[in-house]
């Protein structure tokens, strides 16, 4: 997965995160997340940050890939999701990316 959403994710942990984000890590792993982010070393908060972690919380990956995830929560019985501003890409690179390969694949 991305290092870029890895490191936005090291950001979010740094920043206080949800407390959904703290529940699912051990006090270690969280502590060493939040630490790196909190001296702005994003890299090193993106090194401890594994795609099984990463997935849990945030769509990341290809267009495609996005839409495999975005599609198996919908299948589990959400009825509602929400794409915040894309990372790891440009914003205007990633909105049309959402909506030109990654809605319509959702509608099929």
């Amino acid at each position: 997965m991305s290092m870029a959403a890895k490191a936005r994710y090291g950001l979010a942990l740094g920043a206080g995160g949800r407390n959904s984000m703290r529940r699912a890590l051990g006090l270690g792993e969280y502590m060493g997340i939040r630490m790196a982010a909190e001296r702005y070393d994003f890299d090193r908060a993106a090194g401890l940050i594994s795609d099984e972690l990463l997935g849990r919380f945030a769509f990341a990956g290809t267009p495609e890939q996005v839409a495999a995830q975005a599609r198996s929560i919908l299948e589990a019985g959400a009825a509602r999701l929400e794409f915040g501003t894309p990372h790891g890409l440009d914003a205007e690179t990633g909105l049309r990316l959402l909506g030109e390969r990654v809605l319509p694949a959702l509608r099929e």
